[in-house]
């Protein structure tokens, strides 16, 4: 028992002794063994939960062969352990049992023993005992404020998750949680937790930091750019012109987090707190003071004034957008329409309260509108000539007639008061409303349309280039000088003039997209009313718009071919008004969610989230093979994605299953600390 004994002290002291020889440096990644794919093709099972090290490298990657931190000369996690192995964890309801090798040690004498280790990677676990950390937040005025922070705390991560039989869970058992420190307290919150079984699953005594993995030290570059990128960026002569360093697809809506004071809503970027420039005489990037860091920046920056500002992004994540459209005819004018209606859900992925600014700021004013989430093009050019289209054309097969729209442009013409229409108009654009403006910590917000029908434009105003025989590509189509309203009268309705074709109930209807070459971006600007009744363009490359440059946007999806045509019948397409037409008829839409699922069910993993992308990036460019692994496109024929069964139906991770509320079932969900320090 002695030799047996100090056999097992020596394995341990090789263990710890190897964990800091090659966990030590910040360079260094570590993940288990199931990170590599799939069991039996990249793994063995009973090697899913070996601790692997990586080293990271300068592009942001990780170089091969990891070093695994078990026992043996070389071991492999896709030959597992030998023969001459042991089983040093038993098999759990999930996993199979983690198997070693054995180390042989001779003696002297003759006499053989051995020992194995395994070091188990308590990071990639959810830590259940967090304890609430609200004290300091003195602006939470009242005990309902102060208990949303506490159990906003307390049930990160949700242990009902981690441990079936607490859900749901109880606030008696979230306070429990916070005060045990050992495996063996866990049963204290419910003698019926089977703790050996999820094992692989929790810890209670995890820590981060904010390391550096391609330099070392603490992290300071929150942008996603890497030295190299940021090394080609400057090194351009007229790097002082750049968006991204300018900061124009970068605004934050914050409060200070420890005094809960909000900072100005109408910061002027042209006289910030620490004027002097960024750049010093050899083109190296100038730290900002603390205090320009914490002040507001709105996305109005001049990138032309030799002042590049920094800012940290602190705003909402979007976790899922819908945008559903539907064409029509109205009897009651003889009009064709569109109806349309956006879904979106923000999230506030900190431990502190976000507040955005609003251009009322009583919370009393009725008025909680945020942003605009539109519907725009992928290639935008400043004159219009070259900006893509995506065109829906409508098609009577029995009466020969057609009309086709620009739904990234309607006709402005299309109005019984044409000088009176804004851009607000004719674009695909909805503002979006968020109570009292602020979202808590972890909270996620469904947020909609405000009229359920949605909103309507008149179709129309496009026809096909002369000479074009092929009618299949959106740039064939330019704006029709007639304006026509293509209006169709409807059978029996007499009230209509006699001289429009007549719609029967029994026509076919053909309807088409015609999609743009690089797809279409879901884009979302900060809410501004005096701006959105202008009547110049809206896209950010006109200079005089400097408002609608994005706060989000998700460029790129949908970069696919003209769907199949959708046929409906004379009597489905036709409505008798405009207000008739509901969500239930819409034919047309662009869905997307965070690819969250590998977060949720019997083995939630946030990283599978958290390492992929930094998704605290204004703009999401579906062309980036990181992007295409967090963002789940689930349908690419837009006329099938209405039909979508799990629509914001809240069964991801990163989901609110109540529209318009900040009251309803969800799970408050962290994935980042608040930021210490300026991002550049």
């Amino acid at each position: 028992q002695l030799r047996a004994r100090e056999t097992a002290r020596l394995g341990i002291m090789i263990g710890l002794g190897d964990l800091q020889k090659t966990a030590g440096p910040d360079l260094i990644v570590t993940a288990t063994a199931d990170a590599l794919g799939e069991p039996n093709v990249n793994y063995n099972p009973n090697a899913k939960h070996w601790a692997g090290l990586w080293t990271s490298d300068q592009n942001g990657g990780v170089q091969a062969n990891p070093i695994w931190l078990v026992s043996g000369e070389t071991p492999d996690p896709l030959a597992g352990a030998s023969t001459n192995s042991v089983a040093i964890f038993p098999a759990t309801n999930e996993d199979e049992e983690v198997r070693v090798p054995l180390v042989a040690i001779i003696g002297e004498n003759g006499a053989s023993n051995s020992y194995a280790y395994w070091l188990s990677d308590e990071s990639v676990k959810a830590r259940v005992n967090l304890d609430e950390n609200s004290n300091s937040m003195t602006y939470l005025t009242t005990e309902s404020e102060r208990q949303d922070i506490r159990e906003a705390y307390q049930s990160f991560p949700a242990q009902d998750k981690i441990f079936d039989v607490l859900d749901p869970i109880q606030d008696t058992d979230t306070e429990t949680f916070s005060r045990i420190f050992n495996r063996s307290q866990v049963e204290l919150v419910d003698p019926n937790i089977d703790v050996q079984d999820a094992y692989h699953n929790f810890t209670l005594v995890s820590y981060s930091v904010l390391s550096d993995m391609a330099n070392g030290g603490l992290k300071q570059n929150l942008t996603g750019r890497n030295q190299a990128e940021m090394n080609n960026l400057l090194s351009e002569p007229d790097y002082l012109n750049d968006d991204y360093l300018g900061g124009d697809y970068l605004s934050h809506y914050n409060i200070d987090a420890l005094t809960g004071i909000a900072l100005e809503n109408n910061g002027n970027a042209n006289t910030p707190l620490n004027p002097q420039p960024r750049f010093n005489s050899d083109n190296e990037l100038i730290r900002s003071t603390v205090a320009d860091f914490y002040d507001y920046r709105a996305n109005q920056i001049d990138s032309s004034d030799g002042i590049a500002e920094p800012v940290r992004n602190i705003m909402p994540i979007i976790s899922e957008v819908s945008f559903r459209l539907g064409a029509f005819h109205t009897q009651q004018d003889s009009k064709h329409r569109l109806r349309f209606h956006a879904d979106v859900e923000f999230w506030n992925p900190y431990p502190f309260p976000i507040r955005m600014p609003s251009e009322k700021p009583s919370e009393n004013s009725g008025y909680n509108r945020c942003f605009f989430i539109m519907l725009a093009p992928s290639v935008i050019d400043e004159t219009g000539a070259d900006t893509e289209q995506m065109i829906l054309s409508i098609r009577n097969r029995n009466l020969g007639e057609e009309l086709h729209t620009n739904l990234f442009d309607f006709d402005e013409e299309l109005s019984s008061d044409p000088n009176g229409n804004t851009l607000n108009e004719t674009v695909l654009i909805s503002w979006m409303e968020i109570d009292r403006f602020i979202l808590q910590p972890g909270e996620v917000y469904h947020a909609t349309t405000s009229k359920t029908t949605g909103l309507a434009r008149d179709l129309g105003g496009y026809t096909l280039k002369k000479g074009r025989a092929n009618k299949e590509k959106a740039e064939d189509y330019i704006p029709d000088d007639s304006h026509d309203f293509h209006r169709w009268s409807w059978h029996g309705n007499l009230t209509n003039e006699q001289d429009y074709p007549v719609l029967e109930s029994d026509h076919q209807i053909q309807i088409n997209l015609r999609m743009p070459e690089n797809g279409v971006t879901l884009r979302i600007i900060n809410y501004d009313s005096f701006f959105t009744n202008s009547t110049s363009p809206i896209y950010e490359d006109d200079n005089d718009n400097e408002w609608a440059k994005p706060v989000w946007e998700l460029r790129n999806i949908y970069k696919v071919s003209n769907p199949p045509t959708k046929i409906l019948r004379g009597d489905e397409y036709s409505r008798s008004s405009s207000g008739s037409y509901t969500m239930n008829h819409f034919n047309i839409g662009f869905h997307f969610r965070l690819a969250d699922e590998l977060a949720f069910g019997s083995s939630p993993d946030a990283s599978d989230i958290a390492l992929r992308f930094d998704l605290r990036q204004p703009v999401w460019d579906y062309e980036d093979p990181a992007v295409q692994e967090i963002v789940s496109i689930e349908e690419e024929n837009p006329f099938n994605v209405s039909n979508l069964a799990n629509l914001f139906d809240g069964t991801d991770l990163i989901a609110d299953a109540n529209t318009n509320t900040h009251t309803g079932d969800y799970e408050r969900a962290f994935l980042y600390n608040a930021p210490a320090r300026e991002p550049l």
